[in-house]
Protein backbone atom coordinates (compact mmCIF):
# COMPACT_ATOMS: atom_id res chain seq x y z
CA UNK A 1 0.00 0.00 0.00
CA UNK A 2 1.26 3.62 -1.02
CA UNK A 3 1.97 6.49 1.52
CA UNK A 4 -0.74 8.21 0.03
CA UNK A 5 -3.33 5.53 0.49
CA UNK A 6 -2.51 5.51 4.18
CA UNK A 7 -2.89 9.30 4.65
CA UNK A 8 -6.31 10.19 6.74
CA UNK A 9 -9.33 10.82 4.21
CA UNK A 10 -9.76 14.64 3.74
CA UNK A 11 -12.53 15.72 5.37
CA UNK A 12 -15.07 18.00 3.79
CA UNK A 13 -15.14 21.79 5.03
CA UNK A 14 -18.82 21.49 4.73
CA UNK A 15 -18.30 19.02 7.15
CA UNK A 16 -15.90 20.38 8.91
CA UNK A 17 -16.93 23.71 10.02
CA UNK A 18 -20.71 22.96 10.27
CA UNK A 19 -21.53 23.05 14.00
CA UNK A 20 -23.81 19.73 15.45
CA UNK A 21 -27.07 20.07 16.09
CA UNK A 22 -28.25 19.24 20.03
CA UNK A 23 -30.84 16.56 20.65
CA UNK A 24 -33.91 17.84 21.18
CA UNK A 25 -35.18 17.78 24.65
CA UNK A 26 -37.64 16.17 25.95
CA UNK A 27 -40.00 18.49 28.47
CA UNK A 28 -40.72 15.84 30.75
CA UNK A 29 -37.36 14.95 30.92
CA UNK A 30 -35.88 18.62 31.61
CA UNK A 31 -39.08 19.18 34.04
CA UNK A 32 -37.79 16.29 36.21
CA UNK A 33 -33.83 16.61 36.16
CA UNK A 34 -35.01 20.35 37.53
CA UNK A 35 -36.86 18.64 40.26
CA UNK A 36 -33.87 16.44 41.02
CA UNK A 37 -31.65 19.33 41.11
CA UNK A 38 -33.84 21.14 43.83
CA UNK A 39 -33.84 18.25 46.05
CA UNK A 40 -30.35 17.62 45.75
CA UNK A 41 -29.48 20.97 46.95
CA UNK A 42 -31.68 20.45 49.76
CA UNK A 43 -30.15 17.44 50.60
CA UNK A 44 -26.61 18.83 50.66
CA UNK A 45 -27.44 22.11 52.15
CA UNK A 46 -28.78 19.51 55.13
CA UNK A 47 -25.41 17.67 55.30
CA UNK A 48 -23.22 20.80 54.92
CA UNK A 49 -25.05 21.86 58.31
CA UNK A 50 -24.46 18.73 60.24
CA UNK A 51 -21.06 19.08 58.97
CA UNK A 52 -20.98 22.66 60.50
CA UNK A 53 -22.42 22.15 63.88
CA UNK A 54 -20.06 18.95 64.00
CA UNK A 55 -17.13 21.89 63.64
CA UNK A 56 -18.74 24.36 66.03
CA UNK A 57 -19.04 21.72 69.16
CA UNK A 58 -15.16 21.18 68.17
CA UNK A 59 -14.88 24.65 67.96
CA UNK A 60 -13.78 24.83 64.50
CA UNK A 61 -15.45 28.18 64.08
CA UNK A 62 -13.95 28.82 60.43
CA UNK A 63 -14.64 25.49 59.52
CA UNK A 64 -18.26 25.81 60.68
CA UNK A 65 -18.46 29.41 59.16
CA UNK A 66 -17.49 27.72 55.66
CA UNK A 67 -20.15 24.70 55.89
CA UNK A 68 -22.85 26.63 57.17
CA UNK A 69 -22.11 29.44 53.94
CA UNK A 70 -21.82 26.45 51.64
CA UNK A 71 -24.91 25.16 52.85
CA UNK A 72 -26.76 28.40 51.89
CA UNK A 73 -25.32 28.59 48.61
CA UNK A 74 -27.20 25.07 47.86
CA UNK A 75 -30.16 26.61 49.50
CA UNK A 76 -29.77 29.73 47.06
CA UNK A 77 -28.90 27.88 43.97
CA UNK A 78 -32.53 25.78 45.18
CA UNK A 79 -34.85 28.80 45.71
CA UNK A 80 -33.42 30.00 42.59
CA UNK A 81 -35.01 28.02 40.03
CA UNK A 82 -37.67 29.70 37.37
CA UNK A 83 -40.32 27.71 38.09
CA UNK A 84 -43.19 29.79 38.80
CA UNK A 85 -44.05 27.60 41.83
CA UNK A 86 -40.82 28.27 43.62
CA UNK A 87 -40.92 32.21 42.47
CA UNK A 88 -44.08 32.80 44.38
CA UNK A 89 -42.30 32.21 47.35
CA UNK A 90 -41.69 36.02 47.60
CA UNK A 91 -45.35 36.35 47.64
CA UNK A 92 -46.16 33.44 49.91
CA UNK A 93 -47.87 31.43 47.45
CA UNK A 94 -45.23 28.30 47.90
CA UNK A 95 -46.21 25.59 49.91
CA UNK A 96 -42.37 24.88 50.91
CA UNK A 97 -41.45 28.41 51.79
CA UNK A 98 -41.63 28.85 54.92
CA UNK A 99 -39.79 25.41 55.70
CA UNK A 100 -37.42 26.87 52.77
CA UNK A 101 -37.28 30.08 55.58
CA UNK A 102 -36.62 28.94 58.44
CA UNK A 103 -33.62 26.41 56.75
CA UNK A 104 -32.01 29.92 55.92
CA UNK A 105 -32.80 31.53 58.31
CA UNK A 106 -31.43 28.93 60.91
CA UNK A 107 -28.62 28.40 58.97
CA UNK A 108 -27.73 32.14 59.06
CA UNK A 109 -27.85 32.37 62.86
CA UNK A 110 -25.75 29.31 63.37
CA UNK A 111 -23.66 31.61 60.92
CA UNK A 112 -23.46 34.44 63.50
CA UNK A 113 -23.07 32.41 66.02
CA UNK A 114 -19.67 31.22 64.35
CA UNK A 115 -18.71 34.78 63.51
CA UNK A 116 -19.29 35.89 67.05
CA UNK A 117 -16.99 32.99 68.47
CA UNK A 118 -14.12 34.87 65.87
CA UNK A 119 -15.06 38.23 67.20
CA UNK A 120 -15.99 38.83 63.54
CA UNK A 121 -19.13 41.09 64.32
CA UNK A 122 -19.77 42.99 61.41
CA UNK A 123 -20.45 39.72 59.06
CA UNK A 124 -21.95 38.33 62.44
CA UNK A 125 -24.60 41.63 62.51
CA UNK A 126 -25.18 41.72 58.88
CA UNK A 127 -26.11 37.89 58.55
CA UNK A 128 -28.38 38.22 61.82
CA UNK A 129 -29.90 40.90 60.26
CA UNK A 130 -30.79 39.04 57.32
CA UNK A 131 -32.10 36.32 59.26
CA UNK A 132 -34.32 38.57 60.64
CA UNK A 133 -35.34 40.19 57.54
CA UNK A 134 -36.70 36.55 56.33
CA UNK A 135 -38.39 35.63 59.28
CA UNK A 136 -39.60 38.54 61.19
CA UNK A 137 -40.70 36.88 64.38
CA UNK A 138 -37.10 35.04 64.93
CA UNK A 139 -36.15 35.17 68.31
CA UNK A 140 -32.05 34.20 67.88
CA UNK A 141 -32.05 36.75 64.55
CA UNK A 142 -32.53 39.62 67.28
CA UNK A 143 -30.30 38.38 70.07
CA UNK A 144 -27.61 37.70 68.05
CA UNK A 145 -27.70 41.33 66.37
CA UNK A 146 -27.82 42.96 69.94
CA UNK A 147 -25.24 40.74 71.56
CA UNK A 148 -23.00 41.71 67.85
CA UNK A 149 -23.94 45.33 68.52
CA UNK A 150 -22.53 45.05 72.05
CA UNK A 151 -19.70 43.53 71.45
CA UNK A 152 -18.42 46.14 68.48
CA UNK A 153 -16.65 49.29 69.60
CA UNK A 154 -19.14 51.19 72.13
CA UNK A 155 -21.13 54.08 70.11
CA UNK A 156 -24.34 55.24 70.86
CA UNK A 157 -25.81 54.20 67.13
CA UNK A 158 -24.74 50.88 68.08
CA UNK A 159 -26.30 51.11 71.50
CA UNK A 160 -29.28 52.15 70.01
CA UNK A 161 -29.49 49.33 67.64
CA UNK A 162 -29.08 46.93 70.03
CA UNK A 163 -32.09 48.26 72.08
CA UNK A 164 -34.01 48.04 69.45
CA UNK A 165 -33.08 44.16 67.97
CA UNK A 166 -33.10 43.27 72.29
CA UNK A 167 -36.86 44.64 72.44
CA UNK A 168 -37.54 42.76 69.02
CA UNK A 169 -36.61 39.55 70.54
CA UNK A 170 -38.64 40.35 73.49
CA UNK A 171 -41.60 40.69 71.57
CA UNK A 172 -41.12 37.37 69.34
CA UNK A 173 -43.49 34.66 69.96
CA UNK A 174 -40.83 31.84 69.97
CA UNK A 175 -38.83 33.35 72.63
CA UNK A 176 -38.35 30.17 75.08
CA UNK A 177 -39.66 31.30 79.00
CA UNK A 178 -36.10 30.44 80.15
CA UNK A 179 -34.68 33.32 77.66
CA UNK A 180 -37.14 36.19 79.08
CA UNK A 181 -34.37 36.84 81.49
CA UNK A 182 -31.28 37.00 79.86
CA UNK A 183 -32.98 38.95 76.89
CA UNK A 184 -33.98 41.78 79.96
CA UNK A 185 -30.88 41.61 81.37
CA UNK A 186 -29.08 42.42 78.04
CA UNK A 187 -31.57 44.77 77.31
CA UNK A 188 -31.16 46.82 80.53
CA UNK A 189 -27.42 46.64 80.09
CA UNK A 190 -27.72 48.05 76.27
CA UNK A 191 -29.84 50.99 77.92
CA UNK A 192 -27.53 51.61 80.73
CA UNK A 193 -24.40 52.02 78.26
CA UNK A 194 -26.58 54.38 75.95
CA UNK A 195 -27.05 56.54 79.27
CA UNK A 196 -23.58 56.55 80.10
CA UNK A 197 -22.67 57.63 76.73
CA UNK A 198 -25.78 60.00 76.53
CA UNK A 199 -24.04 61.82 79.91
CA UNK A 200 -20.30 61.94 78.79
CA UNK A 201 -21.43 63.68 75.55
CA UNK A 202 -20.34 67.07 76.03
CA UNK A 203 -23.34 70.14 75.45
CA UNK A 204 -23.07 71.94 72.46
CA UNK A 205 -21.35 75.68 72.95
CA UNK A 206 -24.48 77.24 72.65
CA UNK A 207 -27.26 75.41 75.29
CA UNK A 208 -24.38 75.59 77.72
CA UNK A 209 -26.02 78.15 80.38
CA UNK A 210 -24.44 81.78 80.74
Amino acid sequence: MSAAELQAPEIPVETATKPMEPPAEDPELVAGAAKLSLEDATEEAAKLKAEGNDAFKSKAYSEAVEKYSKALAALKEAEADPDPVILSNRSGGCRGCSRRKRSGSSLMVSTVAAYIMLQRYVPALRDAQQAGELRPDFWKAFWRQGVALMRMTPKKFRSRAAIAAFEKCAQCSDLPESKVRDVNAELAKARARLAEQEADTPMPEQCRPS
